[in-house]
């Protein structure tokens, strides 16, 4: 074959290719255009299935929370329960990012509490005596304490925390949740709120972070 018939033949199969390459670029072009589509789509399409699953896994940690104690304290109705679920569909963002302290000798007891605030987007460092709680305290700043009243030796233990938390973190609000309280001995000095029912734990919560933060 001459050099003259080795080009002819070059480029005839050359000019079979064209139409392949065509093809190529083509489905290149649209891919990247569909791709720009995609990835604009896909922070939306990923926000909302995650919106969905927090608010999913929320409702249902808070559910288990509004019956922990049931047996140990006043019972929670469903109109008290639904409250409590409104409440947080609507003042969730109170939570979203918080810093709580959750202090109690039996957290395993608070299990169902914590889980909620954490379902509800709130960091939660739980310890369980007053000296591991001062401690916390003086090292980080939280948005909010929530302790029970009394610990081994210690009747008192709630308020003495809550006078060492604002000691060294004036203006950060202490909640006492308790297992029967006393409604005649009132709410003590020094501290937000003090309750004994579920329902009413996570609307003190909401209160005190959403005042925190205005």
């Amino acid at each position: 074959m001459t050099s003259s018939s080795a080009d002819a033949s070059a480029a005839a199969e050359a000019l079979k290719l064209i139409p392949a390459l065509l093809w190529w670029a083509l489905a290149v072009a649209v891919l990247m255009n569909l791709w720009t589509r995609i990835v604009d789509a896909l922070p939306r399409v990923k926000t909302l299935k995650v919106a969905g699953l927090e608010l999913e896994l929320a409702s249902s940690e808070l559910a288990g929370a509004l019956s922990a104690r049931s047996g140990l304290s006043p019972q929670v109705s469903a109109r008290m329960a639904a409250s409590v679920l409104r409440r947080a569909a609507v003042a969730g963002d109170a939570l979203r990012g918080a810093y709580v302290l959750y202090v109690d000798d039996d957290l395993a007891a608070n299990r169902r509490e914590i889980e909620a605030l954490r379902a509800l987007g709130a960091a939660v460092h739980a310890v369980a005596t007053t000296k591991s709680a001062v401690a916390c305290v003086a090292l980080n700043e939280y948005d909010l304490v929530v302790t029970d009243m009394t610990r081994p030796g210690d009747a008192t233990a709630g308020l003495a925390l809550a006078a060492a938390v604002e000691a060294r973190r004036p203006g950060t609000p202490v909640i006492v949740y308790v297992l029967n309280l006393v409604p005649a001995l009132g709410v003590p000095a020094g501290i937000s709120g003090i309750t004994d029912r579920p329902d009413e734990l996570f609307h003190l919560v909401f209160d005190a972070l959403e005042r925190r933060r205005l």
